[in-house]
Protein backbone atom coordinates (compact mmCIF):
# COMPACT_ATOMS: atom_id res chain seq x y z
CA UNK A 1 0.00 0.00 0.00
CA UNK A 2 0.96 3.24 -0.80
CA UNK A 3 0.92 6.52 1.57
CA UNK A 4 -0.85 9.50 -0.18
CA UNK A 5 1.80 12.11 -1.52
CA UNK A 6 1.09 15.54 0.99
CA UNK A 7 2.47 18.59 0.00
CA UNK A 8 4.91 20.24 2.69
CA UNK A 9 1.80 23.17 3.70
CA UNK A 10 -0.82 19.91 4.01
CA UNK A 11 1.65 18.13 6.67
CA UNK A 12 2.66 21.33 8.38
CA UNK A 13 -1.15 22.09 8.80
CA UNK A 14 -1.67 18.09 9.81
CA UNK A 15 0.89 18.19 12.38
CA UNK A 16 0.17 21.70 14.24
CA UNK A 17 -2.66 20.63 16.37
CA UNK A 18 -0.20 17.56 17.73
CA UNK A 19 3.05 20.12 17.71
CA UNK A 20 0.67 22.35 19.89
CA UNK A 21 -0.46 19.60 22.30
CA UNK A 22 3.00 18.81 22.91
CA UNK A 23 4.66 22.32 23.59
CA UNK A 24 1.76 22.62 26.28
CA UNK A 25 2.52 19.52 27.66
CA UNK A 26 6.15 20.14 28.04
CA UNK A 27 5.05 23.60 28.67
CA UNK A 28 3.12 22.69 31.84
CA UNK A 29 4.68 19.31 33.07
CA UNK A 30 7.24 20.92 35.44
CA UNK A 31 6.88 23.51 37.50
CA UNK A 32 8.88 26.49 36.58
CA UNK A 33 9.16 28.91 39.46
CA UNK A 34 9.51 32.01 36.90
CA UNK A 35 5.84 30.42 35.26
CA UNK A 36 3.15 31.68 37.49
CA UNK A 37 0.38 30.40 34.43
CA UNK A 38 1.61 27.04 36.16
CA UNK A 39 1.17 27.02 39.08
CA UNK A 40 -2.72 28.13 38.68
CA UNK A 41 -5.40 26.62 40.90
CA UNK A 42 -8.76 26.23 39.72
CA UNK A 43 -11.35 29.03 40.61
CA UNK A 44 -14.79 29.61 40.51
CA UNK A 45 -15.98 33.33 41.68
CA UNK A 46 -19.41 34.02 41.72
CA UNK A 47 -21.24 37.44 42.43
CA UNK A 48 -24.27 37.71 44.29
CA UNK A 49 -26.00 41.37 45.42
CA UNK A 50 -24.25 41.55 48.62
CA UNK A 51 -21.59 39.57 48.36
CA UNK A 52 -18.80 37.59 46.08
CA UNK A 53 -18.12 33.79 46.62
CA UNK A 54 -14.76 32.59 45.96
CA UNK A 55 -13.95 28.93 45.72
CA UNK A 56 -10.20 27.26 44.88
CA UNK A 57 -9.78 23.90 44.80
CA UNK A 58 -7.03 22.90 46.57
CA UNK A 59 -6.79 18.96 46.86
CA UNK A 60 -5.01 16.82 49.08
CA UNK A 61 -3.88 20.30 51.03
CA UNK A 62 -3.89 20.62 54.59
CA UNK A 63 -5.54 23.54 56.26
CA UNK A 64 -2.10 24.74 57.75
CA UNK A 65 -0.49 24.61 54.57
CA UNK A 66 -2.72 27.45 52.86
CA UNK A 67 -2.53 31.11 53.26
CA UNK A 68 -4.98 33.95 52.58
CA UNK A 69 -3.74 37.59 52.87
CA UNK A 70 -4.74 41.29 51.46
CA UNK A 71 -1.66 42.75 50.51
CA UNK A 72 -1.84 46.61 48.67
CA UNK A 73 -5.13 45.78 46.75
CA UNK A 74 -4.56 42.23 45.88
CA UNK A 75 -6.05 39.42 47.49
CA UNK A 76 -3.20 36.66 47.52
CA UNK A 77 -3.99 32.99 48.20
CA UNK A 78 -0.94 30.68 48.60
CA UNK A 79 -0.91 27.06 49.23
CA UNK A 80 1.97 24.62 49.50
CA UNK A 81 1.54 20.83 48.85
CA UNK A 82 3.99 17.57 50.04
CA UNK A 83 3.39 14.48 49.10
CA UNK A 84 5.41 11.42 49.82
CA UNK A 85 4.09 8.04 48.79
CA UNK A 86 5.80 4.27 50.22
CA UNK A 87 5.36 1.44 48.77
CA UNK A 88 7.08 -2.16 50.34
CA UNK A 89 6.17 -5.80 48.38
CA UNK A 90 8.81 -8.12 48.90
CA UNK A 91 12.07 -7.36 47.42
CA UNK A 92 10.07 -4.20 45.62
CA UNK A 93 10.44 -0.76 47.05
CA UNK A 94 8.77 2.53 45.75
CA UNK A 95 9.39 6.22 47.09
CA UNK A 96 7.76 9.01 45.26
CA UNK A 97 7.84 12.52 46.28
CA UNK A 98 5.79 15.74 45.59
CA UNK A 99 6.26 19.56 46.19
CA UNK A 100 4.32 22.41 45.02
CA UNK A 101 3.20 25.55 45.02
CA UNK A 102 0.08 27.64 44.13
CA UNK A 103 -0.50 30.90 44.06
CA UNK A 104 -3.49 33.16 42.57
CA UNK A 105 -3.47 37.42 43.20
CA UNK A 106 -6.63 38.80 42.42
CA UNK A 107 -6.74 42.63 42.19
CA UNK A 108 -9.57 43.81 44.61
CA UNK A 109 -12.53 46.01 43.23
CA UNK A 110 -13.70 48.99 45.47
CA UNK A 111 -16.73 47.50 46.64
CA UNK A 112 -15.01 44.52 48.34
CA UNK A 113 -14.93 44.67 52.26
CA UNK A 114 -12.06 42.74 52.64
CA UNK A 115 -12.33 43.69 56.32
CA UNK A 116 -14.86 40.99 56.67
CA UNK A 117 -13.73 38.13 54.96
CA UNK A 118 -14.78 34.76 55.38
CA UNK A 119 -12.71 31.38 54.68
CA UNK A 120 -13.76 27.83 55.31
CA UNK A 121 -11.86 24.73 53.89
CA UNK A 122 -13.38 21.46 53.45
CA UNK A 123 -12.65 18.26 51.38
CA UNK A 124 -10.13 20.09 49.56
CA UNK A 125 -11.88 23.15 48.64
CA UNK A 126 -11.18 26.95 50.01
CA UNK A 127 -14.46 28.89 50.25
CA UNK A 128 -14.21 32.87 50.30
CA UNK A 129 -17.24 35.05 51.18
CA UNK A 130 -16.33 38.43 50.50
CA UNK A 131 -18.86 40.76 51.47
CA UNK A 132 -19.22 44.52 49.13
CA UNK A 133 -19.37 47.55 50.72
CA UNK A 134 -22.17 49.83 49.93
CA UNK A 135 -20.82 52.69 48.04
CA UNK A 136 -20.94 55.73 49.59
CA UNK A 137 -19.53 59.22 47.92
CA UNK A 138 -15.91 59.91 49.51
CA UNK A 139 -17.05 63.63 49.62
CA UNK A 140 -20.37 65.40 50.22
CA UNK A 141 -20.64 69.15 48.15
CA UNK A 142 -22.86 71.38 49.65
CA UNK A 143 -24.71 73.70 47.07
CA UNK A 144 -24.92 77.29 47.71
Amino acid sequence: MRLPIMRRDEKSVVSRPVRSLLDDFLQNAFFDTDNEDAKLMAMDVIERDNEFVMSANLPGIKKNDIRVYVEGNNLVIEAKHDKKSEEKNGTMYRCERYHGDYRRVFALPENWDFEKIEAKHENGVLNLTIPKKERKPEKEITIS
